[in-house]
Order: structure tokens, then sequence, then C-alpha cells
């Protein structure tokens, strides 16, 4: 906020930006910070690929998959 206001043509030095900003109730929006979802370099079994693409089958109900690829978490 001080940069933008030098540069707006104040001469406020940071601290004294910060304590305008608190009088005035505003508060800095900081940036989420990241966070790691996967982990690929983990020591935990993979499961076996019994399909092994072959999705034919002899009979309905013998084969089921799903795709976890776009799990949606809560924040």
């Amino acid at each position: 906020m001080a940069k933008a206001l030098k540069d707006a043509g104040y001469a406020v030095g940071r601290f004294r930006a910060r304590r305008l900003m608190k009088k005035a109730g505003l508060e800095v929006k900081r940036p989420k910070r990241f966070k790691r979802t996967t982990d690929s370099r983990h020591k935990l079994p993979v499961a076996p690929n019994r399909v092994n693409q072959q999705f034919k089958v002899e009979q309905p109900d013998r084969i089921w998959c799903g795709d976890i690829s776009v799990l949606q978490q809560a924040a």
C-alpha cells in the first residue's frame, strides 16, 4: 500500500500506511499458501491393474471403474 501511495505522489512510509489502513479498518488480502495435495514419491503399495485395458466382460456387473482425477476438496 505504501508503494502504491508513493507512486500516486503521496509522501508515505510503510509504517504510516499501516497506521492509516488500521485506522480506516482496512486489511491486506494475502495470497493463499500453496498446498501440495499429491505425493507421488510415497512408499505405499500401488493397487494392481486387474483390468489391463480389457473391458469386454462375459457377464454384466463384473468390472467397475472410477476416475478420481478431479476431486473437489473443501477449503
